[in-house]
């Protein structure tokens, strides 16, 4: 680095998809997801998050640590309204920097001695930078040939590596990304109650709300010693799960086994399914007028056979 010249910050590049669509309320989604980002970052330290038209940027002193960063990437990528998040370095706008980091990035890539195919990706936002995208990618490309030329070989259709390049205000450079959750940010489509049971239809369905942007709480019912503590335990495990997608959820565990054994008592058979159901679904109509939920979900499926949840 030339003297004079700040050493490269690392930072992560969040890319948005579906809320870049959004008018006059696209604020408001933005808002909410940089609110959700912080949540999820919460005990990592303290970060500097700032939206930038379609992208927003994480800066953090800690996130020099790769360890740290992966951790932070990967907390991020959870989160519904993110298509991808990228580990970036970021320098000032000024070439000769930027083709000492490129060779040095591209040195700790290629530590193991392995070849790989690669391209250059470059978007010139800035046209006041001296070089045009097709004449910097050549010169940066040709660089890593120089520098490499036992380890790497250029391929333009699926490489093995691509380093990207972005000149905006200063340069950022990234090589690879983790595909986010995308949707909308969870608590920008109200509140809804999810019946959740052990098996997979429920989750899928408080999964798909949530990624359009809905708060969850949940309610399990419970039939000990009918059922087991172990049910009841995974119930617990798989709201845990859904939570690092969906953010805090509520479960409420309501002890049905009375209830329960007063319909199999007066029920006929052939309705008890659905009467319990009709139960269930009382009961969380009842406790949604508590928490401000608006809908109640189930993982019913058209076709497919119900179970008692």
């Amino acid at each position: 680095m030339q003297e004079g010249k700040r050493a490269p910050q690392g930072l992560i590049l969040v890319r948005l998809g579906e809320i870049t669509l959004k008018g006059l309320n696209r604020g408001r989604f933005i808002s909410r997801l940089i609110g959700n980002m912080r949540w999820r970052l919460a005990g990592l330290g303290d970060f500097d998050i700032v939206q930038s038209h379609s992208r927003i940027w994480v800066r953090g002193e800690q996130l020099s640590d790769p360890d740290l960063m992966a951790d932070a990437l990967e907390r991020l990528a959870r989160i519904f309204g993110i298509v991808s998040v990228s580990a970036a370095y970021e320098i000032e706008n000024d070439y000769e920097s930027l083709k000492q980091l490129l060779a040095d990035y591209a040195g700790r890539l290629l530590a193991d001695g392995e070849e790989r195919t690669f391209k250059i990706e470059v978007r010139r936002v800035n046209k006041d930078f001296p070089l045009d995208s097709y004449e910097l990618s050549c010169e940066l490309g040709a660089l890593l040939l120089e520098r490499f030329p036992r380890q790497l070989t250029v391929k333009m259709q699926n490489p093995d590596l691509v380093f990207s390049v972005e000149i905006r205000d200063r340069t950022y450079l990234f090589h690879d990304s983790l595909e986010g959750a995308k949707g909308l940010p969870v608590g920008m489509s109200g509140r809804g109650m999810l019946l959740l049971s052990g098996g997979i239809d429920s989750p899928v369905a408080g999964y798909m709300m949530a990624s359009r942007g809905m708060i969850l709480d949940a309610v399990y019912f419970h039939t000990h010693p009918y059922t087991s503590p172990q049910a009841l335990d995974k119930v617990e495990r798989l709201a845990a799960l859904m939570a690092c997608y969906t953010g805090r959820i509520r479960l409420h565990v309501v002890d049905f086994t009375e209830i329960q054994l007063e319909l199999n008592r007066y029920c006929p058979e052939d309705m008890l399914t659905v009467v319990m159901r009709r139960v269930m679904m009382r009961v969380a109509d009842r406790l949604a007028g508590t928490t401000g939920a608006k809908a109640l979900i189930t993982g019913e499926s058209l076709g497919q056979v119900a179970s008692q949840t």
